[in-house]
């Protein structure tokens, strides 16, 4: 959600929207196209930090089997809006974007659907002031750290372009306390990350989670020794074969 325009700066719609949304529906999509691209095949999610990242807690904020939509309503108050939702002019992204467009409507909020090029739309998305309220991308995180997925929500790193901050949410008093995540190490790192996320996703909502990918790996019987390495998947140096 872009929260420097004006619908989205609002912290009700945002949290709104994460009670709205169809994670179940909108997972099912991806599934449908794992031959494009396996890591589509996933599962529901409301919270920013993978279960593969350190100081992660399911939080169990919002809904996962489907949108709470009496909720919904009932933190949006009465609404009349339009909101442009950006979307790649791909599968999932394409058939994601309806079903977001189909969430909202019962909120008031008339979603309209632009798509782009897949390279396009990144520039676009990473583009300090384009026009649009709501966006779908993934991140695939380089480490096993939370702050790499909590500063892609760091203010102070937002500039003309190639933004990774999608949601150009910038507030000082996270801005500090991410620094202050940074200073630490070891467990009181990630404890202290974990709280972060959790203030982050019930009081500030950013973004919504929609899904956490899954990485599949086949192997035959005489196989062993299987190492799964959450960043760079699976260990091939490690497999070993049964006698």
């Amino acid at each position: 959600m872009n929260t420097s325009r004006p619908l989205f700066s609002q912290v009700r719609l945002r949290r709104a929207l994460n009670y709205a949304i169809d994670r179940p529906a909108l997972v099912e999509q991806g599934r449908r196209y794992t031959v494009v691209n396996p890591f589509n095949a996933g599962a529901p999610t409301d919270d920013y930090l993978p279960p593969a990242v350190a100081g992660a807690t399911d939080f169990h904020l919002y809904p996962l089997n489907g949108p709470d939509l009496r909720r919904a309503k009932r933190i949006a108050g009465r609404v009349r809006a339009t909101a442009v939702l950006y979307a790649p002019n791909l599968p999932p992204w394409q058939q994601e974007a309806q079903i977001i467009r189909r969430d909202l409507k019962p909120l008031g909020i008339d979603v309209q659907v632009k798509e782009f090029p897949i390279g396009d739309y990144f520039t676009r998305i990473s583009r300090r002031g384009e026009p649009f309220d709501l966006a779908m991308t993934g991140w695939y995180f380089g480490s096993t750290d939370p702050a790499q997925i909590l500063e892609l929500f760091d203010g102070s790193t937002i500039r003309p372009t190639n933004n990774a901050n999608y949601s150009y949410f910038n507030d000082p008093a996270f801005n500090r306390k991410l620094k202050a995540v940074a200073k630490l190490s070891g467990a009181k790192r990630y404890r202290a990350a974990g709280r972060l996320a959790l203030e982050l996703g019930r009081d500030a909502v950013p973004a919504a989670a929609i899904a956490t990918t899954a990485s599949r790996d086949f192997f035959s019987a005489r196989i062993g020794c299987q190492v799964y390495q959450p960043v760079y998947g699976m260990d091939l140096a490690a497999l070993c074969l049964r006698e």
